[in-house]
């Protein structure tokens, strides 16, 4: 270890300057890294997207062909089976080939959605809980449907909690309960979103998998 009390001046000075230079080397270093980063991060990505555009393309068309078979497969179904207004009224439909190996599901996505005589239920809801008497139990009760009737960030409240809503009011079998929860269900208007295609498969050992096709599964 050098012992900087026995060096002269102008030893000191050339230390210095050679400490100064070698930080000098290091910054630079780090700095081509950094351009060297970037460069490869540029050249990465602008390869990726080409390939990810082209998979897009693919996806899409591939989509289109399967919705495509499927209707038509609908279709006959259709005019096959006895009961085609039920079968139309279904949100979502399964195919299977013979041996019951592979299966594909085409449906659709739904929002929910509601009528303007929701308010009226809900109003109606609101008033029977507010006439409760103030207990601990009901408190429990007016917490639970209000958070029942609570709207997501869109405004629209959500069907399962309807559902909920339902068997709360079969438990307590008031007639302002029972009605205000009816107008609700009655008012739903889900409208359809976007349609899926689900894909599912038996291995040799007859265990099923599920055929990824989003870049979020795998």
């Amino acid at each position: 270890m050098i012992d900087l009390n026995q060096l002269s001046p102008e030893q000191r000075k050339a230390l210095a300057k050679e400490a100064l230079d070698a930080e000098n080397r290091a910054a630079s270093e780090r700095a081509e890294q950094r351009t060297e980063y970037k460069k490869i991060v540029n050249e990465t990505v602008v390869d990726l997207f080409c390939y990810l555009e082209k998979c897009s393309v693919q996806i899409a068309e591939f989509k289109k062909k399967a919705i495509t078979d499927l209707s038509t497969l609908l279709s006959l179904k259709l005019d096959v089976f006895s009961n085609p207004k039920k079968i139309a009224e279904q949100r979502s439909h399964q195919f299977s080939n013979s041996d019951g190996t592979i299966t594909i599901v085409m449906g659709q996505n739904m929002n929910d959605g509601w009528d303007d005589t929701v308010s009226e239920g809900i109003n109606k809801v609101k008033s029977f809980i507010t006439n409760l008497a103030k207990d601990e139990k009901t408190k429990k009760l007016v917490n639970t449907v209000l958070r029942l009737l609570s709207k997501d960030d869109k405004g629209n409240l959500k069907a399962s909690r309807v559902l909920q809503l339902e068997k709360l009011a079969e438990e307590y079998d008031d007639p302002d309960f029972n009605e205000g929860v009816k107008i609700i269900k009655e008012a739903y208007r889900p409208t359809p979103s976007s349609t899926y295609i689900k894909v599912s498969y038996k291995d040799d050992q007859g265990n099923t998998h599920t055929l990824p096709l989003s870049m979020t599964t795998t």
